[in-house]
């Protein structure tokens, strides 16, 4: 898509839709006392980081279940590049959730907090999965193990959502919900596309540098990688 579009183009697009975000976040939408003053405006960055990443994680375990079945690096070096992007997302959410949290319970953060524990155990999780990949030298086992692990990593992912829902509500400071007025929804819905169209953009880009990554170690090799269904006998 990324490459029809071209890329000088989608990087424009891409400044314009997060200027036009970062604009309508902090201009439009009051400033709520009771939410922490100009620290609620966080709110826009830190929940839409939050649902992208989400939906990477989900699409990196996808990928991770038809690479199994198919064996299509193309497959996991998708969702390679989906979960890498996914946890910079991740790593996002956990910088600009303190941000909020100081003004409106008096610490950056707190371990009792059902989300926030959640949300930190999915990080590590998918900091594993970072780590896994240099670990281990051959290509076709790193695939695979990467591919299981990814699979198995995506638990988190729902824990983190719903966890929320195992502790009653007034014995947690994060909110479950947050009340938006029609100029907050619009902040909201804007920050949600600007950052899924600049994320699929990292996508892209993180997809392309690990292609040249295998081109690269296929010539090193002396030969090119044998694409599923064809037979190099």
């Amino acid at each position: 898509m990324f490459r029809r579009f071209g890329g000088v183009n989608a990087i424009l697009c891409a400044v314009l839709l997060v200027g036009s975000f970062a604009y309508v976040s902090f201009g439009v939408p009051p400033a709520q006392d009771e939410a922490g003053g100009w620290a609620q405006k966080i709110f826009y960055h830190h929940v839409a980081s939050a649902w992208v990443a989400m939906a990477l994680f989900f699409g990196g375990m996808m990928a991770g279940i038809a690479y199994l079945a198919w064996k299509d690096p193309r497959l996991h070096r998708a969702g390679r590049a989906m979960i890498e992007v996914g946890w910079f997302g991740a790593t996002l959410v956990l910088c600009t959730g303190p941000v909020w949290a100081y003004p409106v319970w008096g610490v950056a953060w707190s371990w009792s907090e059902p989300r926030l524990t959640s949300f930190a155990f999915l990080w590590f999780a998918y900091a594993a999965y970072m780590v896994l990949g240099p670990a281990i030298r051959d290509r076709e086992k790193r695939r695979t193990l990467q591919s299981v692990y990814a699979i198995l990593a995506s638990v988190t992912v729902p824990l983190a959502i719903y966890s929320s829902r195992f502790v009653p509500e007034e014995e947690q400071s994060h909110p479950v919900s947050i009340a938006m007025t029609g100029k907050m929804k619009i902040a909201w819905a804007l920050s949600t596309v600007a950052l899924t169209f600049v994320f699929a953009l990292a996508v892209h880009v993180r997809y392309r540098i690990e292609h040249l990554g295998d081109l690269v170690h296929d010539l090193a090799e002396g030969g090119a990688e044998p694409r599923p269904g064809e037979n190099h006998a």
